[in-house]
């Protein structure tokens, strides 16, 4: 048990140690049909204008660092998504909500 902790400690440190600009991305701003496919290198929590805010940042093939920020029809995504971890998500799209309900923004993702 000692070897896995000390194992996640040598992580969290090397991660720690990573230039800030590895951790911030632009954010993505999808057209329906888009796919961002990539890493997971930091899934934050901060407070933007009073308000607690949830983001994750992807590293594509490419370099390139994309910001997604959570939204509810992310939340599943969210919750199980983990630094480390490849994920493609794609933007289908707004969706008119059931019933009259105001639209909404689908996707799809997967975690690998």
């Amino acid at each position: 048990m000692a070897d896995g902790v000390e194992k996640k400690m040598a992580e969290l440190e090397e991660r720690i140690k990573k230039p800030d600009e590895e951790f911030r991305g632009e954010t993505w701003n999808p057209k329906p049909g888009d796919v961002l496919v990539g890493t997971v290198v930091a899934h934050r929590e901060l407070e933007v204008s009073g308000r607690q805010c949830q983001l994750i940042v992807v590293k594509t093939r490419a370099g390139d660092l994309k910001t997604v920020w959570r939204t509810k029809a992310l939340n599943e995504l969210f919750e199980r998504v983990k630094v480390g971890d490849v994920v493609a998500i794609k933007y289908l799209g707004e969706r008119q909500g059931k019933h009259g309900l105001r639209p909404y923004k689908a996707y799809k993702w997967e975690i690998a």
